[in-house]
């Protein structure tokens, strides 16, 4: 766990804008793994606490943690060497965005408070109603009496999958950092979702049974449609279909009617393949330089099959060289990289070419 210190170092650099300090905090994060891990617990926490939600013209959730989280996962993949862009781009992130004060705090409840029945009902209820004041006292109790304070964010994260294309990524990003972050955080991240989320309605429309044993059969389909949000989204429900939470059950029939609505369903395929007729190791690099969608796919395979999984952050460095100040799409290879992982074989060559797509547009 980093020191109270180490963190204040981080805050104060961040917010003083010191690129001296700065750079002692990337250096120290890029040493090994461990701290590359603490840099991200303090960064995350950092981020909830002094980053407002925005929204876009469209009414999308927009919050740097949703590219923070991306890239702490892409660094993750090569913790034996840390890579020091990718922790240098996500202190620019940090940097380039204003800093608020959060707009209210967590209260204690009383004792009085605790002894009423607690009905995570009224929680659910005053998240879709924009309740605020409810929200905020409701969710204070469910913390003070849960032995997995998280489970108070996985609940708005199961509203948030009848809404997945406003503000899927976003609570996803929150859920996932404030879990990483460690149970004496989660009060920042809540409040980061319940004042993002408490200025209007969230309806829950009823939603009937499962039907499927998982959301592969939608794939193609988002792949061949070329749309990149969508495709993040779709990436963002295949990891909470199988995520291990007692809010399974509520996630995955939010997610399947949403998956119904918006995407056609193929014929099951095969979930994984084999390689057979690909003799010579392929390097996944050259094969984008070269935008070869055949050897791209190919390599993709192979690395699936040696479960190598450096690739993607060697791709996420790539960009942030080749970027130089244009926005680089990283929720959009994490999301790659996940599906690419389960994927059937016979939808890596489609994988490939989304790929070879963006890379050509940094």
């Amino acid at each position: 766990m980093p020191s109270t210190s180490e963190s204040h170092v981080l805050a104060s650099s961040l917010n003083s804008g010191d690129e001296t300090a700065i750079e002692r905090v990337v250096a120290k994060a890029a040493s090994d793994g461990s701290s590359l891990r603490d840099f991200f617990k303090e960064l995350f926490k950092y981020s909830a606490k002094n980053h407002r939600c925005e929204w876009s013209s469209d009414g999308v959730a927009l919050h740097p943690l949703t590219d923070l989280n991306a890239l702490k996962n892409l660094a993750a993949l090569r913790l034996d060497s840390p890579s020091r862009s990718i922790v240098k781009e996500v202190t620019k992130i940090c940097l380039k965005v204003d800093r608020f004060e959060q707009e209210f705090e967590l209260e204690n409840p009383t004792p009085i408070m605790l002894n009423q029945p607690l009905f995570t009902q009224e929680f659910i209820w005053a998240v879709a109603e924009a309740d605020r004041e409810k929200a905020v006292l409701e969710a204070a109790k469910i913390l003070a009496v849960s032995d997995n304070p998280s489970v108070v964010i996985e609940i708005v994260m199961e509203i948030a999958t009848h809404h997945m294309e406003r503000i899927g990524s976003f609570a996803y990003s929150v859920y996932r950092s404030a879990t990483f972050s460690g149970r004496d955080a989660i009060g920042d991240f809540l409040i980061l979702l319940l004042s993002a989320l408490t200025d209007e309605p969230w309806p829950l429309a009823p939603v009937e049974g499962n039907t499927t044993s998982s959301l592969t059969p939608y794939l193609e389909d988002v792949l061949r449609r070329g749309d990149d949000p969508a495709f993040c989204q779709f990436a963002t429900a295949a990891r909470l279909w199988s995520v291990d939470s007692v809010r399974q059950p509520g996630f995955r029939k939010g997610l399947l009617v949403w998956a119904q609505e918006m995407f056609e369903a193929s014929a099951e395929l095969e979930h994984n393949g084999s390689t057979d007729g690909v003799s010579a190791q392929v390097s996944i690099m050259t094969a984008l330089d070269e935008g070869n969608i055949s050897k791209l796919s190919s390599a993709v395979a192979q690395a699936r099959a040696q479960n190598d999984w450096s690739w993607p952050t060697l791709v996420a460095e790539r960009w942030i060289e080749l970027a130089s100040g244009k926005r680089s799409r990283f929720l959009f290879l994490d999301s790659l990289q996940s599906v690419s992982r389960t994927a059937p074989a016979s939808l890596l060559p489609l994988i490939a070419e989304r790929l070879v797509e963006v890379d050509r547009l940094i």
